[in-house]
């Protein structure tokens, strides 16, 4: 009857909506963990340019919890100089400084402009664990909705480091290897002349001990 065909109908689309809906709460998990478990620095911000979420790598980076970072600015969270917690009034846009903030700058190009940033590379100083120390990040920005963006940054530090400390080694072996190649050379030419020097020595005639005693 139709009754009975609307019945098996709404029966199949129920079961429909329920794989679905299963399907997107695992796509979601799974996008959820790779989102707090990626070495990657992850942080959605907002229009005043305070996170609304973090993950995992970007609160190891800021010595907290994830749920420590909520509301903070972006320069308490990468341990701006200026931006400390206990100094409110120096916080995210009140210093001369921040207006050319390369961390912020990305941030306010896509807020403003909606221009995408993909992986800059930058230097700032931080004051994150003793004193004040120069990190190398890789900086990415994209657009998130509603009127969000994701921020993902790369912590090369020591990888920069690592490529200075290798082409300062690379320097070092071509001054070796440039200072034994002139070595060698002159040795030839030394060899040379020792040698031509004991020719000289075998022609000479006797008597004629002064020539003998120049050329040793």
């Amino acid at each position: 009857s139709t009754v009975e065909a609307a019945k098996q109908e709404l029966q199949v689309t129920n079961q429909v909506l329920r794989t679905e809906s299963s399907r997107r709460a695992r796509h979601e998990a799974e996008l959820a963990a790779v989102y707090e478990h990626t070495p990657v620095m992850l942080g959605v911000v907002n229009p005043d340019l305070r996170l609304g979420r973090a993950n995992l790598a970007l609160a190891k980076f800021a010595g907290c919890a994830p749920e420590g970072l909520l509301d903070r600015s972006i320069g308490e969270a990468f341990g701006c100089p200026v931006s400390f917690p206990e100094r409110p009034q120096e916080a995210c846009g009140t210093d001369p400084y921040c207006t050319a903030c390369v961390l912020c700058r990305p941030l306010r190009s896509w807020f403003h402009d909606g221009v995408v940033t993909h992986r800059q590379e930058i230097t700032i100083t931080t004051a994150r664990n003793h004193g004040p120390e120069q990190s190398t990040l890789l900086l990415s920005c994209i657009g998130l909705e509603p009127a969000q963006a994701l921020l993902c940054v790369e912590d090369v530090t020591e990888a920069r480091k690592a490529e200075s400390r290798l082409r300062q080694s690379q320097k070092l072996e071509a001054v070796g290897t440039l200072a034994g190649g002139i070595a060698h050379d002159f040795n030839n030419l030394l060899a040379g002349v020792i040698n031509y020097t004991q020719l000289a020595r075998s022609d000479i005639p006797p008597g004629y001990p002064q020539i003998q005693d120049f050329l040793g």
